[in-house]
C-alpha cells in the first residue's frame, strides 16, 4: 500500500514541476508517466486515492511529523553541549551504577508523580542495559507537602543503607496511591518491611541537613528552568518528561559522539 501511495505522489510531483514533459517522454512506460497521464485526464483520481487510503496516508503524515519533531529535539540537545547544565553532586550523594562512569544522569523527581514512576522504570532498564556506562543520581522536585515528606524519608533511609534506600525508592513509586490515601503511615510501613530502624528514621527525617538537601534540589531544578517532573540532566543536556528508552539512548549517543569529536 505504501508503494502505491509513493508512486502516486511521485506522479503528482512530476505534474507540479519536478520533471518536464520531455523527461517523462523518455520513459513512456514508467509508473510516473502513467500517474501523470491518468491524473491529467481525470484529476478526480487524486481525491479518490486519498479517500480510499486515508488511514494509510494519515499514518505516513504522522510518521513524518514524529520524525520532524525528533530532529528538532536532537538539534536542541546538540545545542546544549555548548552551554551545559552543571548539577551539584556531592561525593556522599546516593547514586546507582559505576561512580566513574562516563555518563551521568541526574533526575529531579516527585515520588507521587505517575510520570516519575514511569521514568523510574525506564531508568532501571537503562541501568541494566548499560551497567558500566552510566551512573544515576536521584534528586528531588516534590510538588506538594506529602511528596516533600516522602523525599525526606527517602534521604533519611539512605543514611542507614544505600541498598535499602533504593528498595524504598522502588516501593514508594509502586505504592503511590496508597501513600496519597494514607500519608506517612504507608511509607512507615514500607520502611518497617525493609527492617529499617524506625526511630532513627524519624529522627533523621527531622534533621535540618536533610530538609535543606531536598530544598536545594528543588532550587537547582528551578534554576535549570524545569517546571514539572520528571526532569533530567544527562552530561549537561537537560530534558523533561517520561522519555522512552530510545530517547535516553539518543542523548547518550549525542554525548558520546561529541566526546569522540573533541
Amino acid at each position: 500500500m505504501r508503494a502505491i501511495l509513493f508512486w502516486f505522489f511521485a506522479g503528482c510531483l512530476f505534474i507540479t514541476g519536478c520533471a518536464t514533459d520531455r523527461q517523462l517522454d523518455k520513459h513512456p512506460h514508467s509508473d510516473s508517466h502513467y500517474s501523470k497521464v491518468a491524473t491529467k485526464q481525470d484529476p478526480q483520481i487524486i481525491l479518490d486515492i486519498l479517500r480510499k487510503h486515508k488511514i494509510e496516508l494519515a499514518q505516513i503524515v504522522r510518521e513524518g511529523q514524529l520524525a520532524a519533531e525528533a530532529q528538532v529535539r536532537e538539534e536542541h540537545y546538540r545545542q546544549q553541549l555548548s552551554n551545559r547544565l552543571e548539577p551539584s553532586i556531592a561525593e556522599d550523594r546516593l547514586m546507582l551504577g559505576n561512580p566513574q562512569a562516563p555518563i551521568t544522569i541526574v533526575s529531579y523527581s516527585d515520588f507521587l508523580c505517575p510520570y516519575c514512576a514511569q521514568a523510574a522504570a525506564t531508568i532501571h532498564t537503562l541501568m541494566e542495559k548499560y551497567p558500566d556506562k552510566i551512573r544515576f543520581v536521584f534528586k528531588h522536585h516534590p510538588l506538594d507537602q506529602l511528596a516533600t515528606k516522602t523525599a525526606i524519608y527517602f534521604e533519611a533511609a539512605a543514611l542507614q543503607s544505600s541498598e535499602k534506600a533504593w528498595q524504598f525508592h522502588d516501593y514508594l513509586f509502586a505504592h503511590q496511591q496508597e501513600i496519597v490515601d494514607r500519608g506517612t503511615t504507608k511509607f512507615i510501613e514500607i520502611a518497617q518491611s525493609l527492617e529499617l530502624d524506625l526511630e532513627r528514621l524519624k529522627q533523621d527525617a527531622a534533621d535540618n541537613d536533610i530538609i535543606r538537601l531536598v530544598a536545594k534540589d528543588i532550587q537547582e531544578s528551578e534554576r535549570f528552568g524545569f517546571e514539572g517532573t520528571p526532569a533530567f540532566v544527562i552530561n549537561g543536556i537537560g530534558t523533561q518528561g517520561a522519555l522512552p528508552l530510545k530517547d535516553f539512548e539518543k542523548i547518550i549517543e549525542i554525548v558520546e559522539s561529541n566526546r569522540a569529536a573533541n
